[in-house]
């Protein structure tokens, strides 16, 4: 009653700003806070937002804020690739979009005030409906809803009706007992009821005395959980003991989802888990959902509760031993390899991945380009916390396939923007490489973080890892790595202008290439070849040799190297101040990079087309693509191209201002 006065005033007043429900885990929040939400939907006509902020979630890192504000973003409309990359931006972006709405957003699992302070002071009408463990008393203008346990009456209520009235009324002494035992946490209480629900003959004061032994039992644990984790155990024993094999299958699939530290889960990832086949692995998760173990999602994940993940992580310490726990991450880190890799094939079937034997599991069912997007989308978290894990881990294989994982989302993760996150993985690697002496994983982390690095036009620091991986090649790796370690040199230093240099890597890397028919080594030399050439104004010969790579893309279907054939011609018919021409070319290029899904070469042609406007006198049209460009790069960014923008930006006001005088 009083969340819905908070919430929806009944004078129709201003919602109050930041409404906090605070108490233990296990006391409901989360449950208190959606129904909330949905009670007071008719008060917010602009819409609802939901949003898992982890800030208590065992093994896994807590939201932060600029994924918190692009998620709210893409919510309210926003397309992913204009959300800024500076959380300053992207909070004035999302006040912007509030102002005159009236939208109410829950934000589950705070861990603490700061974690959400980002998003305080909303414009009026706005409200942040928060759950957290932590006291808000600090946060201005915020109502605190502190839940203890349930009352008694209520608790012995629910337990009637999840258990049975009947069963209940037979037995009240035991039932008030077990309320007791359950802390008055509605958690507990569903866990228990769901063991006596299960078993019809159980009686109530059976049910206590095996939970006063597992009470005992986790003596070590922190008074506000005990009686959370001692329903958990009897879930799990009543689950492990059973004579039905799903219920046992459930029983180990909880016992191995300990091994990971990653935000949710599939049942393709329990499959890997258990190393059994999918269709067993549905079942057994459809167990765990209806045991109150697992909470299911959208697009069949799930996820556990926070206790219940900490339950599991003890589960797989107790009863697993170090093998079987490394063998069930090995299958995992397969699963997503090969997963990742089947999503670059989609995405462009001629690229070439670092060799590595991933273990061998059958791959995420995806058979098209946009699927392959939208499941990168939904596991990038999955995807990076997998491979931190395994990085960290004292087993050498599975240090290396850890940072093979993030090798292998290289190009993916280019193609959709996500540069800092090459960047994350390619550092974790790089301490990879030095802890094992491993000179092949510390050379393509160097390249892998040079990478990163430079569409945020860091292009020094970049540089010196290019190098270095050029340095490591001298000695470690066959030709084809030194030639594609020299063809990566060659791009940074054509980003920095150095185009003499340039054309020496690219030349002797399409030497190599042909010497070992590298087919896509030779088209990519020729790229940064008619780069350079073009860059230090040797125009008919950028034109001759964007002929021959467009000859050789078109003869295999290369479409993202002809996207850069069209990209270089485009730049020539610039070059010979026929910007007109220039603009035709460039639309043609952002169309075939938007029907491949490559972000980078989309923010490329937005840039360049959006000066050739300007070179033709068209204002309007180049600033609509300018800011554009600008808006993607500070997603995702990409420094150069925000500079890029914004000169071109301040030349067309040049432009508006000379043709107001």
């Amino acid at each position: 009653m009083r969340l819905r006065a908070l919430l929806a005033p009944w004078d129709g007043s201003t919602p109050q700003a930041v409404v906090a429900v605070t108490g233990t885990a296990g006391a409901g929040k989360s449950t208190l806070a959606v129904r909330a939400a949905h009670t007071v939907s008719d008060h917010y006509p602009d819409g609802q937002m939901y949003v898992n902020l982890l800030g208590a979630t065992p093994g896994v890192g807590r939201l932060n804020p600029l994924d918190l504000f692009g998620r709210l973003l893409r919510g309210l409309g926003v397309r992913p690739e204009t959300v800024p990359a500076d959380p300053d931006e992207a909070a004035t972006m999302l006040r912007d979009r509030l102002t005159g709405r009236r939208v109410l957003i829950l934000l589950d699992d705070a861990a603490g005030p700061e974690q959400i302070r980002p998003l305080l002071g909303l414009p009026a009408g706005n409200a942040l409906l928060v759950t957290s463990r932590e006291s808000f008393a600090v946060v201005d203008d915020c109502a605190a809803v502190p839940l203890g346990t349930m009352p008694h009456a209520e608790a012995v209520t629910m337990l009637a009706k999840l258990a049975g009235a009947e069963r209940v009324a037979a037995e009240p002494a035991a039932a008030t007992e077990l309320v007791a035992l359950c802390g008055g946490l509605p958690l507990a209480l569903r866990l228990a009821a769901a063991r006596l629900a299960e078993n019809r003959h159980t009686r109530l004061g059976d049910l206590n005395a095996r939970l006063h032994g597992e009470g005992r039992v986790l003596h070590e644990l922190e008074s506000g959980d005990v009686a959370v984790r001692a329903s958990l155990q009897l879930s799990f024993d009543h689950l492990a003991g059973s004579p039905h094999e799903l219920d046992r299958a459930a029983a180990a699939a909880l016992c191995h989802l300990g091994v990971l530290r990653t935000p949710d889960a599939t049942p393709e990832v329990v499959a890997a888990l258990l190393d059994v086949p999918r269709d067993a692995a549905d079942r057994a998760v459809a167990r765990l959902v209806r045991a109150h173990l697992a909470e299911p999602g959208d697009h069949g994940r799930f996820r556990l509760h926070d206790l219940v993940r900490l339950f599991a992580m003890e589960l797989a310490q107790r009863r697993l031993n170090e093998r079987d726990r490394d063998e069930a991450l090995d299958r995992v880190l397969g699963l997503y390899g090969r997963s990742v890799r089947l999503v670059m094939r989609l995405l462009d079937p001629h690229r070439v991945h670092p060799p590595h034997d991933f273990a061998d599991r059958e791959p995420f069912t995806l058979t098209e380009a946009g699927d392959a997007s939208a499941w990168l989308r939904r596991e990038r978290a999955n995807i990076n916390a997998l491979a931190a894990q395994a990085m960290a881990s004292p087993v050498p294989s599975l240090a290396r396939s850890g940072a093979h994982l993030g090798f292998s989302c290289q190009w993916p993760y280019t193609f959709v923007g996500h540069h800092n996150d090459i960047v994350t993985l390619g550092r974790q690697a790089l301490d990879v490489g030095e802890r094992l002496e491993d000179q092949e994983i510390s050379a393509l982390a160097h390249g892998y973080v040079a990478l990163g690095l430079g569409p945020a036009g860091r292009y020094e620091e970049a540089l010196v890892h290019q190098r270095a991986e050029v340095d490591l090649r001298r000695t470690a790796g066959d030709s084809f790595v030194r030639m594609r370690a020299l063809g990566n040199l060659s791009v940074m230093l054509n980003s920095m202008h150095q185009y003499e240099e340039a054309l020496t890597s690219a030349r002797e890397q399409l030497r190599i290439a042909r010497k070992i028919g590298a087919a896509v080594g030779e088209r990519h030399a020729l790229t940064v070849i008619g780069a350079a050439q073009l860059g230090l104004g040797r125009v008919a010969e950028a034109r001759a040799t964007w002929r021959e790579l467009g000859r050789l893309a078109k003869r295999v279907g290369d479409d993202l190297h002809m996207g850069e054939v069209l990209l270089g011609m485009a730049g020539v018919h610039e070059k010979q101040n026929d910007p007109w021409s220039a603009a035709i070319v460039y639309r043609k290029a952002l169309a075939l990079s938007r029907e491949r899904h490559h972000r980078g070469m989309e923010l490329r042609c937005l840039g360049l087309l959006g000066r050739a406007e300007r070179l033709k006198g068209r204002v309007e049209q180049a600033r609509a693509h300018l800011l554009e460009t600008l808006a993607v790069a500070e997603k995702y960014g990409a420094g150069y191209w925000v500079g890029f923008a914004r000169e071109e930006l301040a030349l067309l006001d040049g432009v508006r201002a000379a043709g107001d005088g």
